[in-house]
């Protein structure tokens, strides 16, 4: 597995004691068994409302208010998503086969998932409803976001 995991975090948040921030993820798969991260994979199916379609289907979440946005001029799709503790015995709930985070729990947050080119990626935006400067902070960083092709490596001497 290779994790592809950004964080970014809102000092001015931190420094009043809320936490509030943003991850960048991309993810190929979801997790068969989400209290083991070492579970085996789970395939999603393509486009950005493959992400909400599966976290749905875990019984600790509840996904609403599922809205068409774009991300780089690319369609996305964004929702707010709650997650109750796991079950006894699950400490942390993990969703993406490719490493990160456990998920935050018992916050409301906000998930935006735009296909880049056959890869999904996932933007979590975390804080919002405590830090009310963060909603405006976060749509900007995700309007400035651009995503390019992987550079290919020059071929050696």
């Amino acid at each position: 597995r290779s994790e592809r995991v950004f964080e970014i975090r809102v000092p001015q948040c931190f420094e009043e004691g809320h936490m509030g921030g943003l991850n960048v993820q991309a993810v190929s798969a979801g997790l068969v068994d989400r209290c083991d991260p070492a579970s085996a994979p789970l395939e999603l199916a393509p486009g950005p409302q493959a992400v909400f379609d599966y976290l749905a289907t875990i019984p600790e979440f509840t996904v609403s208010d599922v809205s068409a946005t774009t991300v780089d001029g690319r369609a996305a799709r964004q929702a707010t998503v709650l997650v109750d503790p796991g079950p006894a015995g699950c400490p942390e709930i993990h969703v993406w086969a490719d490493g990160g985070e456990p998920v935050i729990t018992e916050v409301p947050v906000r998930l935006i998932a735009v296909d880049v080119d056959g890869e999904l990626v996932v933007i979590t935006i975390f804080g919002e409803r405590e830090n009310p400067e963060l909603p405006a902070l976060a749509d900007e960083f995700v309007a400035s976001m651009r995503f390019r092709p992987v550079a290919s490596p020059a071929p050696s001497p």
